[in-house]
């Protein structure tokens, strides 16, 4: 399913393969590498093993053990990407309305209603896209979906630097260098005590995560001097209580499809879950959604 959803992104023209790069910052995470390389021989995608010797050599940063580097990741510009698919759907007919907040769906003679403001919108069926906010169109998913927030920063650091998009701290940290030489970070969330479960307010970015995003900057890039602070913001995810999305109708009914549920993981998922839940929707495959996602799961 991540091979297939890498080939549809691979495919749209703000997308460039850089390979990516895990590197243990982390205690346990040594041996949480090896396990991660196993799980993907398993599943056909051969990493390539970078020593510490190698790490040091190609990124001038001290690694307390080996290194995971995957060639076919790639990275996206994710606003070009959804701008593109937003003026593909559009000339094919689609009609896409910003700024109407949904107040309520609700089962209808024909399918279902779509409660915006005073207006109400008919349709044979309708897709959960609201990822975090989910439970409050439809209270069943309250106790499956939970929201967290993520804070990211960007910085221009002193001199030039260069090497592939990194993960780290057990997949808790994201941190790359863009073309223009600026570093962005995301994660840490779990500088604080409850790592931002139920957080819903994105306006809100915390001192000791951002601090922490600089120690983790100045750890895998080792700037040769200080950092400065561009830009900051926050974005609310959505976490299952298995870590795993949720695509495909609710329990009970055809007429309502989740596609929801990223656990931030959000452009390794999202193209071919919609895909699948499209394609199930028009008729046009009888492959089965992946059982694992499916939100039946849960009763």
């Amino acid at each position: 399913f991540s091979r297939e959803n890498l080939d549809l992104f691979t495919q749209q023209p703000h997308t460039v393969s850089t390979g990516g790069l895990w590197l243990p910052s982390a205690p346990g995470e040594v041996a949480q590498i090896q396990i991660g390389l196993d799980i993907l021989e398993e599943c056909g995608v051969v990493p390539e093993i970078w020593a510490p010797l190698q790490i040091q050599e190609t990124l001038g940063v001290h690694s307390p053990g080996p290194g995971r580097f995957i060639p076919s990741e790639a990275v996206c510009d994710p606003v070009a990407v959804l701008e593109a698919l937003a003026a593909e759907a559009t000339a094919n007919g689609a009609h896409i309305h910003v700024g109407c907040t949904v107040q309520a769906v609700e089962d209808s003679p024909t399918g279902v209603r779509v409660r915006v403001g005073e207006r109400a919108l008919e349709a044979e069926a309708v897709v959960f896209a609201n990822n975090a906010n989910l439970p409050l169109l439809d209270p069943a998913f309250t106790e499956i979906i939970t929201p967290a927030r993520r804070q990211s920063v960007l910085v221009r650091p002193t001199g030039c630097l260069s090497g592939p998009p990194m993960r780290s701290q057990h997949g808790h940290l994201e941190v790359r260098v863009l073309p223009s030489g600026e570093i962005m970070a995301s994660g840490c969330r779990w500088a604080t005590p409850h790592m931002e479960v139920g957080e819903t307010d994105e306006t809100i970015q915390v001192d000791v995560i951002e601090q922490k995003l600089l120690e983790a900057i100045e750890q895998l890039t080792h700037p040769s001097g200080p950092l400065e602070v561009i830009q900051r913001w926050s974005g609310i995810m959505a976490l299952t209580c298995d870590g795993i999305p949720l695509v495909g109708p609710v329990p009970g009914g055809s007429r309502r499809i989740v596609c929801a549920g990223f656990n931030g993981q959000e452009l390794g998922f999202a193209l071919q879950a919609a895909r699948a839940v499209s394609t199930g929707l028009l008729g046009s495959t009888t492959e089965p959604l992946l059982k694992c996602l499916h939100p039946a799961r849960f009763l």
